[in-house]
């Protein structure tokens, strides 16, 4: 029975979200095949504004208790009356096809590859949450301490931030948290299945999206291609079954790269989405700061209106504010002082640690010797001759995220060896979905028509 009702508090978040994707991207009064593609979003969106309803529940409250149920039941059931009130067509099965890939002729060979390895990483997902029901590091001293803390404090609840567990990275948002407190809600108990199925949608969520926004973009094969190499690589797999925050920020770093990439062939209110998601990556994990703080820039230096980026951006941006100023510590980067940053700034071997870092990690990235340098390689020459707009913003973003990343270690007030050993893999790993949708998106030459 608990699993049952577990199974029922993430079906709610993820009705939720399908009905307000396909709000914002119109479709058939039926089911259609890009419908797939606004699943696999609205399981992210759904999950991410169901975490947020649920801090403003317990800042508004107090509590939680049975009627939060209920508000969120109401809540997909309204999101499902837009979604159908919407439903005017679907622009993009309206949109000319476009040409076929030239990996046609491998098409059965392409299958089989991506069988093979879909079911594998489904085999190794299954035996990681096995072994490590609880998850690992992170999720245990992180993600679920806090939501256990939201879960059993009632009005105590903030009581999850107390000075007794600065160890725990108090400064992190609630996403995760709050997504696993409010399904124990519905459950009425700590079962782990809530965090494993967590972790398992948002990593299936992460592929899904990456090979049906490549399908509607044209080239099936091409599609699973793209699948099998994220799928492919074992240290994705691997940290979405331990429960960690990365590959769930890496899903909303994806979707945002997506949808902006996308623009042209969905209606205005795609943008809005994309700032939805950037601010719910915010709302993940603090490398989500800079992400939503990159995507304005890149869309201004590409004269393109970031209005309905922020506006979609803006009420989880405010509730991050309210979070951040309001409960969480600060940073432990706020450790620095002025002397220590310049100095850190001037260290010479503290740029050759980082780049010596870099490499290893780019050479040993993935877990089983994939390296990634091609596409990383790639990227400037994307950003140079590509004729899309939305690539070229994305490579930006991109290539902004790792600077962002080396400026972070210059000033770490922790061990930088340390540092950079326990977390670069992880900070890579985020980026990666979108990388490798990045590469096989421009690999197509085909024009993309305009939403009509």
């Amino acid at each position: 029975m608990p699993f049952v009702v577990a199974f029922i508090s993430l079906l709610v978040p993820g009705l939720t979200g399908f009905a307000l994707v396909r709000a914002c991207i119109p479709g058939e009064r039926y089911l259609c095949r890009h419908d797939l593609l606004k699943l696999c979003l609205g399981i992210g969106v759904g999950f991410g504004i169901c975490s947020c309803m649920f801090f403003v529940w317990l800042l508004t409250y107090g509590t939680v208790h049975a009627l939060y149920i209920a508000v969120e039941i109401g809540a997909a059931i309204l999101a499902s009356a837009l979604a159908v009130y919407r439903a005017t067509g679907c622009g993009l099965c309206r949109l000319p096809p476009l040409p076929e890939s030239t990996l046609t002729r491998w098409r059965y060979l392409v299958l089989i590859v991506a069988g093979l390895t879909f079911v594998s990483a489904c085999v190794s997902f299954a035996l990681e949450s096995r072994i490590h029901p609880e998850g690992q590091g992170d999720a245990w001293a992180i993600w679920n301490l806090r939501a256990r803390y939201l879960f059993r404090g009632g009005d105590h609840w903030r009581n999850a931030f107390s000075g007794n567990l600065s160890w725990s990275h108090l400064d992190y948002p609630l996403l995760l948290p709050g997504l696993v407190a409010r399904s124990w809600i519905y459950t009425g108990t700590e079962t782990q299945s809530v965090p494993i199925g967590i972790a398992m949608l948002f990593t299936c969520a992460a592929v899904g999206v990456l090979i049906t926004a490549l399908c509607a973009l044209g080239g099936r094969e091409k599609a699973l291609l793209a699948g099998t190499v994220l799928v492919g690589t074992a240290s994705f797999v691997k940290l979405g079954a331990a429960q960690y925050a990365d590959v769930p920020v890496a899903f909303y770093f994806l979707s945002s790269i997506v949808l902006i990439c996308m623009r042209d062939r969905l209606p205005p209110a795609g943008t809005i989405l994309a700032g939805v998601t950037a601010a719910l990556a915010a709302w993940t994990k603090n490398e989500g700061l800079l992400f939503v703080a990159l995507v304005p820039i890149a869309m201004a230096w590409a004269k393109q209106p970031v209005r309905k980026f922020m506006m979609g951006a803006i009420a989880i941006l405010a509730l991050l504010a309210i979070f951040k100023l309001g409960l969480a510590p600060p940073d432990y980067l706020a450790q620095n002082d002025r002397a220590g940053l310049l100095r850190k700034l001037a260290d010479p071997t503290r740029y050759l640690l980082i780049a010596a870092g870099f490499l290893y990690e780019l050479s040993h990235f993935g877990g089983q010797g994939l390296n990634p340098l091609l596409p990383f390689v790639a990227t400037p020459f994307l950003l140079r001759f590509s004729d899309r707009c939305g690539a070229r913003m994305a490579a930006i973003v991109l290539l902004g995220m790792c600077v962002g990343f080396v400026g972070v270690y210059l000033i770490t007030p922790v061990d930088l060896a340390w540092h950079i050993a326990w977390s670069l893999d992880r900070l890579l790993l985020q980026l990666w979905p979108a990388t490798v949708f990045l590469c096989f998106y421009t690999a197509d030459v085909s024009a993309t028509p305009s939403w009509k």
